[in-house]
């Protein structure tokens, strides 16, 4: 009984201070007179989000779009709709920021680590890039929350071969992927990594079909709704051949630099001529990703280089241009917490099946956003993985640190 009221102290107290770490930012966000501000990125979420909340459906001015997928836009609609907007939603980002840390910390308990996953949730509620992100009216903090929920029952249904774990999961990875669309590959890629490491070959399949199945009729509707308003078979937005243009183009010159992807330095705008022949075809994405393709047959080696490059600049310590106090801040804990992480990979290296999906996550996204753009917020669905990872290397100095103090201590 002891024992366990000690647990829910330490995971109150790491509630409270990630909870309290926010709210702090937000109020000095506020102080600064930046409450209000909202990016060019969140400009079509809020365009979206006010035609839902004014029963015009998922549409900008009475025009249906494709260029995101729905869930963000959804709850925005809620927020616009109550008159709350968009303080409602920053603290509503504050508060899953908090519980994001306790679900860390959830999943550290299902792999057998409780230590390694208090340690991994502290280091989320103190990060200053994922506590910060909060105050910005974009998608990110729900998605990683979605996706921590989604790996808490995935490795709940492995350890417990639970069939409606397996569902959940499903149903979690859906709503991520309707969250922001880049995980949409991963999920399968997941399901079929799980039938072939399975020591049960037939189990393993029957839980990857289950997995899969709820995956699937979460984005149905969504996908159903696509194809048939283009009059074809269309999945989830019209936008990813257009990011992987911005990437891959003859204009293409990244540096090795954190921050966003930035048109007019790192690459270039299409053209109106490039916009009217896009347009021409019926099937503009199709075009961007046609001429992306033909220029890195154009130029592979500038193809490879570039990845190399975007690659780095996914796992940058911190923003560019943010002020000096900011890059120590940022920067400092993140390269000590990457040093960790690898150090915790090494220590776990014998339980790699257990792990593989963390590793899958880490890998996806590097990959996907060195062959398209990178930026740091990108990462943010990864980065809780390196923390976990981290508190393994924690655990280990932790353990070292008590053995001596007990062999110099009283006998």
């Amino acid at each position: 009984m002891r024992f366990e009221r000690a647990r829910a102290h330490k995971l109150f107290l790491i509630f409270i201070v990630a909870l309290v770490f926010r709210l702090t930012l937000l109020a000095g966000w506020y102080a600064a007179g930046q409450g209000e501000h909202l990016s060019a990125d969140s400009t079509l979420h809020i365009k979206i989000a006010q035609s839902l909340a004014a029963h015009e459906g998922f549409s900008v001015n009475g025009v249906p779009v494709f260029r995101r997928v729905p869930v963000y836009a959804a709850i925005l609609s809620l927020a616009v709709r109550a008159g709350v907007f968009p303080l409602a939603i920053q603290l509503l980002q504050v508060l899953l920021g908090a519980l994001s840390c306790l679900l860390l910390i959830a999943i550290g308990n299902r792999m057998g680590a409780h230590r390694a996953g208090i340690f991994a949730g502290f280091l989320l509620a103190v990060d200053y890039l994922l506590a910060k992100q909060c105050v910005y009216i974009l998608p990110e903090i729900v998605f990683v929350t979605l996706i921590l929920a989604f790996f808490y029952f995935w490795f709940n249904a492995v350890c417990n071969a639970s069939v409606s774990s397996f569902a959940a999961a499903g149903v979690l990875a859906g709503l991520s992927v309707l969250t922001k669309e880049v995980l949409f590959l991963f999920y399968p890629g997941m399901a079929v990594m799980y039938i072939f490491t399975s020591r049960h070959r037939l189990k393993g399949l029957r839980a990857a079909l289950i997995f899969l199945t709820a995956y699937v009729v979460c984005l149905m509707p969504w996908v159903a709704r696509n194809s048939q308003l283009e009059g074809r078979f269309a999945l989830l937005t019209n936008s990813s051949g257009l990011t992987f243009y911005l990437g891959n183009n003859p204009t293409v010159r990244p540096r090795l630099y954190g921050g966003d992807w930035i048109r007019g330095i790192d690459t270039v705008s299409p053209t109106a001529a490039d916009i009217a022949a896009a347009n021409a075809t019926g099937d503009p994405d199709r075009w961007y990703s046609q001429q992306a393709i033909l220029s890195i047959r154009e130029h592979p080696l500038d193809f490879v280089k570039n990845m190399s490059f975007k690659a780095a600049r996914l796992w940058y310590p911190f923003y560019h241009k943010a002020p000096l106090w900011a890059k120590w801040v940022a920067g400092l804990p993140y390269t000590a917490m990457a040093l960790l992480a690898l150090f915790g990979a090494g220590l776990t290296r014998t339980r790699w099946r257990d792990f593989l999906p963390c590793y899958l996550l880490i890998i996806y996204l590097t990959a996907v956003h060195a062959v398209t753009i990178p930026g740091i917020r990108y990462r943010y669905p990864a980065v809780p993985f390196l923390m976990l990872f981290a508190g393994f290397g924690l655990q280990q100095i932790w353990l070292q640190v008590k053995s001596k103090m007990a062999r110099i201590g009283p006998t």
